[in-house]
């Protein structure tokens, strides 16, 4: 099942429609419809997943809120069809980051590049790279990042796009990105 939409649940939806339509997003390209179903899936994972797992709750106290499943491949939230959003709790090596990985629609990363901005903005988040562009020994990657305070913690979202050195999806017929969220409360 699909997660539900946080548009027609949370203050955050309301703000974000509200944002998207009196806020430019000149670096981030043009407007873009947020709602569309990654989009939405990036939202609830931000949300119900990451910032509550951030914030010291359990994967068992976010799982069921937020549709978060879990199998022999990990935890994932359901998408459309048969894709999914795999995400990685914080824990280990990395207590203060939860990451996923999202696939889209190919060279359309838009809808989830303008969630995120106005997500950010709304966190009083600002940009700290955009389409940052790297190539790796298999891939090429293009990153955009923001960073700031929150609620006396330092917060920060990079969303890190991932394609072959010859600019084929790595993900079959659709693109992918990997989100990291970042929070460390003030010591």
């Amino acid at each position: 099942m699909h997660a539900p939409s946080l548009f027609r649940t949370s203050t955050l939806g309301s703000a974000i429609v509200l944002a998207m339509a009196t806020a430019p997003l000149s670096a981030f390209g043009a407007a873009a419809d947020t709602r569309t179903p990654e989009a939405i899936d990036v939202q609830v994972a931000l949300e119900r997943v990451c910032l509550p797992l951030l914030k010291g709750k359990t994967v068992n106290q976010v799982a069921r809120p937020a549709d978060l499943k879990h199998d022999d491949s990990g935890w994932y939230l359901a998408m459309p069809g048969a894709e999914r959003l795999s995400v990685q709790p914080p824990g280990g090596a990395n207590p203060t980051v939860c990451s996923f990985k999202v696939t889209y629609p190919v060279d359309r990363p838009q809808p989830i590049l303008a969630l995120l901005n106005l997500w950010a903005k709304d966190h009083h988040l600002t940009p700290a790279s955009v389409a940052r562009a790297s190539t790796g020994p298999a891939e090429q990657r293009k990153t955009w990042s923001w960073q700031g305070r929150n609620a006396g913690a330092a917060l920060a979202v990079v969303f890190d796009t991932e394609k072959t050195l010859d600019g084929r999806p790595v993900g079959g017929s659709l693109d992918r990105a990997t989100v990291l969220v970042s929070r460390q409360a003030s010591a």
